[in-house]
């Protein structure tokens, strides 16, 4: 089943509204700890009444709002009262950070897709914060394929003919520009010619996975401990 995309969505970030091209939106720290939520609740409200009826959207990250004071906190309480009236539901319902004195469900994935979702949370953590997920298999999303990235080589070979080639270009039609707009474009259009026919952009060859740090090795069990320890109370 294809997805349809929705090309503008005013999403909450670190305190600023960005555009995203998305059906699926991902946020980092979608609210800061030290700000106002009221704020996040107030904007989310006029970003989700731009959607279109029946839209099937997920919301994805760390909204710093406790899910289980639902009953006890009223901002909690608005912004999950907010999120059911236009058909959100959250598909984390455990706590997705614990320490040795509290636990709180602060990260989640709400949606308005109301299929049969399978979804968790994974005890093997980075930081904090244990990883969370969604699975829908009723709906099959693309996806996104990481950007090429490419390379100049530029050995001392390559730097000697772009610097000779630099040194024996003709520079007229930059220096006697009268707008300087036209100017730099005419000299970065001359710069990456010459750059170009020396030493063209090609894929990076050399593109290797960064490997695990020994610090998170150590921090894993560390994570599962305090998960365990939760569970007994």
């Amino acid at each position: 089943m294809s997805c349809t995309f929705y090309k503008k969505f005013s999403v909450y970030i670190e305190q600023d509204w960005t555009q995203v091209e998305s059906h699926f939106m991902e946020y980092e720290k979608i609210r800061p700890p030290n700000s106002d939520p009221s704020n996040l609740i107030q904007k989310l409200d006029l970003a989700l009444s731009s959607l279109k009826t029946n839209s099937k959207v997920y919301l994805v990250g760390d909204f710093n709002l406790d899910l289980s004071k639902a009953c006890s906190d009223k901002l909690v309480a608005s912004f999950s009262d907010l999120l059911a009236s236009f058909n959100f539901v959250p598909l984390i319902s455990q706590p997705t950070r614990v320490t040795h004195s509290s636990s709180s469900i602060i990260d989640n994935i709400f949606t308005s897709n109301l299929s049969h979702h399978i979804s968790g949370i994974l005890l093997h953590d980075f930081s904090d914060h244990f990883p969370i997920f969604a699975l829908c298999p009723n709906h099959c999303f693309p996806i996104p394929t990481a950007p090429i990235k490419l390379r100049r080589n530029l050995c001392p070979d390559s730097l000697r003919k772009i610097n000779l080639q630099l040194s024996v270009q003709d520079w007229s039609s930059v220096t006697t520009q009268d707008n300087i707009n036209t100017c730099c474009s005419t000299f970065y259009a001359i710069l990456f010619y010459i750059l170009d026919s020396v030493s063209p952009l090609l894929p990076n060859p050399n593109r290797t996975v960064q490997p695990m740090d020994d610090h998170v090795d150590v921090l894993i069990p560390f994570q599962i401990t305090l998960y365990n320890n939760y569970q007994k109370f």
